[in-house]
């Protein structure tokens, strides 16, 4: 059997084990860590940000209040830092939405977002992102049970991976809870796009074709048909194209 057959062969036995399953194409960031923050306790300081109560079951936030020049009421909003998975090559985030469940006061408010370079969440790492914020939504919670806010483009457009830092603010001085566990709790939703890998002639489709193309130069250096990065074609080149085998939405 000729080189170019067994690999045909190979490659036909493969697309029958995938012809089974699917490539999913959201995914559901739970946070890798979150916070909610209060301020210092020194007379006057009940508007700032410097400690922190980490991982509650539930967030409380609200907004600070004075009278005669006295702190009435200390200010307090949610902080969470999710992991984006590096994507890989091929793929780019199409979309994300930050969502969860909520129950108490509503209002106007903000959500400050920043690429942060770890995954520690500090006063100062919020601080940083409200202050240098990559993007800021001004809001109004609603009285509803869910809340839902599409996140710029702006935030994820050239993202790759890393560390999202999200942090969440209310004026209203009457709390309102964030659910902060559980499928119900504050989460980004991402829909990653992925493009046709292996659709060497571009139209639009990965085939016979370009799978015929992919096989013509097997075991030489390749960059124009190399997958995996290696500048070799390989046998995982050929399965990452048959990994996206078929029409490309």
């Amino acid at each position: 059997m000729s080189r170019i057959a067994a690999l045909m062969a190979f490659s036909l036995s493969v697309l029958g084990m995938l012809a089974t399953t699917g490539h999913a194409e959201v995914q559901i960031l739970q946070p890798l860590t979150s916070a909610r923050t209060s301020p210092s306790d020194c007379w006057g300081c009940c508007c700032g940000t410097s400690s922190l109560s980490m991982n509650p079951s539930s967030i409380s936030i609200n907004t600070c209040t004075y009278q005669g020049g006295y702190c009435m009421g200390d200010k307090h909003q949610a902080a969470w830092i999710y992991q984006v998975p590096d994507l890989a090559e091929g793929e780019s985030i199409d979309a994300m939405v930050f969502t969860g469940n909520r129950s108490g006061g509503y209002g106007s408010g903000a959500i400050y977002m920043r690429w942060v370079p770890t995954g520690s969440l500090t006063a100062t790492s919020v601080n940083d992102t409200i202050s240098n914020a990559d993007a800021v939504m001004y809001i109004n919670w609603p009285g509803s049970y869910t809340y839902t806010y599409n996140v710029p483009l702006s935030v994820y457009a050239n993202a790759s991976g890393g560390y999202l830092m999200v942090v969440a603010a209310i004026s209203n001085t009457y709390s309102m809870n964030l659910v902060n566990s559980g499928t119900s709790g504050a989460r980004i939703v991402m829909h990653v796009d992925q493009q046709c890998r292996g659709d060497y002639d571009g139209d639009g489709t990965v085939d016979v074709d370009d799978l015929l193309s992919l096989i013509g130069v097997f075991g030489e250096e390749d960059p124009d048909h190399d997958l995996t990065g290696d500048n070799e074609i390989t046998v995982d080149d050929i399965l990452l194209l048959l990994g996206g085998y078929g029409g490309c939405a």
